[in-house]
């Protein structure tokens, strides 16, 4: 008897603790969106712990079913893009990022193309459904590349996928058209998911720069446009007179990039100082240093990473202005002989 008065009460308690909470989540839209979104995160991360079996011994069959199950599970609560969409999705990248043979790539084809029916909208989910097809429907497999070529003209990796698929077939003026097309595209971006860069997004467009004062070292940028393929001189002009022994330049490349530094020139109200490649020092972040044999210099800036170029040299006084000579160019994704627009 007493048994059974404890379930009775313990029943009581139960009811009475959801009762709370419902009430509670019922009176509270802030509450609410709180409790979900974090059921959501842990959701996630369970998600992608369970990739990390099939991610370590390459299992791409495994991985395969476990996307698609998350997919399944997340149509339960829409038959749309639901809230798990971005959860989904970068799980997915993390099993791509694992991907080497062809053979990989189709076995997660029809989890790329169901992810395609929730959002046509994104370019990696193009690229990547092109490479799965690209072994059995090239013309598929194309159109799917100019789709995402058409949301994110700058980005390279759907023009890869374009030149693979041209060297299986051996045609050399596909080739070059798609690589035509790279080189003259500037528009675009990629914003990474979860923090925006110093320019907001990774592209070919913006950069900084920042001078390097004796007396102090505050950063105070000032912003940017630069243009691919031209011998271009920008001038910047300072708020005020300033000693300065160098400038930082600031990039978040969408590409790799190879800028020449030309010339700098300085001025103050006195004098005009003209600096050339072979009286700098440079430092970078990540980028890599190429001397020429007429003693000039080429930096390969790595893309999508956020960039810091350092030029030093000998101090100069009471500088209000200073003029940068300078070309930047995206590198070749192939060489001359595959697609003529190089030579």
């Amino acid at each position: 008897m007493f048994f059974f008065k404890k379930i009775k009460y313990l029943t009581i308690i139960i009811f009475f603790f959801l009762f709370l909470i419902l009430t509670f989540l019922a009176l509270s839209n802030e509450n609410r969106r709180s409790i979900i979104s974090k059921g959501l995160v842990l959701h996630d991360f369970y998600r992608i712990k369970s990739l990390t079996y099939g991610l370590q011994i390459r299992d791409f069959s495994l991985l395969s079913k476990k996307l698609d199950t998350y997919i399944e599970f997340s149509k339960k609560f829409s038959a749309g893009k639901t809230y798990m969409f971005p959860g989904i999705y970068e799980a997915t990248e993390l099993v791509v990022s694992r991907a080497l043979t062809q053979d990989d790539y189709n076995q997660i084809e029809n989890v790329l193309e169901k992810l395609l029916e929730f959002d046509n909208r994104i370019y990696k989910l193009h690229v990547w459904y092109a490479r799965a097809l690209s072994d059995n429907d090239y013309q598929k497999a194309l159109k799917h590349i100019d789709i995402a070529i058409k949301i994110s003209p700058s980005e390279n990796e759907a023009y890869r996928e374009a030149l693979y698929i041209a060297q299986n077939l051996n045609d050399k003026n596909l080739a070059n058209n798609y690589c035509k097309i790279y080189k003259e595209s500037f528009l675009g971006g990629s914003k990474p998911l979860h923090f925006g860069t110093v320019f907001d997004s990774f592209n070919n467009q913006n950069f900084a720069l920042n001078i390097s004062k004796l007396k102090k070292n505050n950063l105070n940028l000032i912003n940017s446009n630069f243009v691919l393929n031209k011998d271009i001189n920008y001038e910047f002009i300072l708020n005020e007179k300033t000693d300065l022994n160098g400038i930082d330049l600031y990039f978040t490349p969408i590409n790799n990039l190879i800028l020449k530094i030309n010339k700098i020139d300085y001025f103050s109200k006195e004098n005009k100082y003209s600096i050339n490649p072979n009286n700098l020092s440079v430092t970078s972040n990540h980028s890599f240093v190429l001397e020429k044999s007429d003693e000039t210099f080429e930096v390969l800036l790595t893309q999508m990473k956020e960039e810091l170029l350092r030029f030093r040299h000998q101090n100069l006084e009471r500088i209000d202005k200073l003029n940068i000579s300078m070309e930047i160019k995206k590198s070749n994704i192939a060489n001359s002989n595959f697609c003529k627009t190089y030579k």
